[in-house]
């Protein structure tokens, strides 16, 4: 086994809509650790949580729901008017989440040790983290295949869906930086087998 895949975590990630989840759960079933990046900073983004409250103090109240809780409709939103208000969310949240993160992973390093370790997290690159992780796949998905997925998942116009895809750095970007690439854009069983065939590959 690599080096760096029992010092360090693996890295999943991918644009909105590419299938991070599905591959995820395929690795997984090979035997990898899933930690998801995404349920940590809900953790984190608790009701009063210093994050939330640091989130609040930047964006205003009207990103919280009547009991406290983050609104995060009205926080896509206010994503979605300007762009660079991603940058300014990621700084304000990357002190809280990222430690988080961390701690979690060397939780698990010290229960699962030598096991594969892998982190789903879908700002991966966004973060400008990358050393946090050794090796690094990325799910792709054309970029119009991400906007119809994510149009029939939400219910939305492929306007919007668009809008909210390009909040995040570009899928083709994230491939340009990636050790490893599976292909979401064919039959599950394709996409199981690239899992396979990466995770066997992790091993040497």
């Amino acid at each position: 086994m690599k080096q760096d895949t029992i010092s360090k975590p693996i890295g999943l990630t991918g644009g909105i809509a590419t299938g991070k989840s599905m591959a995820a759960r395929f690795f997984a079933q090979l035997g990898a650790r899933i930690i998801s990046a995404d349920k940590v900073a809900s953790e984190v983004l608790s009701p009063g949580s210093p994050a939330l409250k640091a989130l609040t103090a930047e964006f205003g109240r009207s990103i919280l729901t009547m009991d406290g809780c983050l609104n995060r409709e009205a926080m896509l939103e206010i994503l979605l008017q300007d762009p660079g208000n991603m940058d300014r969310q990621l700084s304000v949240l990357a002190p809280h989440i990222l430690p988080a993160v961390d701690s979690h992973v060397a939780s698990w390093m010290g229960v699962f040790p030598g096991e594969r370790i892998m982190v789903e997290a879908p700002l991966l690159f966004e973060y400008g983290k990358r050393q946090r992780y050794g090796p690094v796949i990325v799910v792709y998905a054309p970029f119009e295949l991400q906007v119809e997925r994510l149009k029939l998942r939400l219910g939305i116009p492929g306007e919007r869906a668009a809008r909210i895809a390009a909040l995040q750095l570009s899928i083709e970007e994230k491939i340009k930086r990636a050790d490893y690439v599976i292909d979401n854009s064919g039959s599950e069983e394709d996409t199981r087998d690239q899992a396979v065939l990466i995770y066997r590959m992790l091993s040497v």
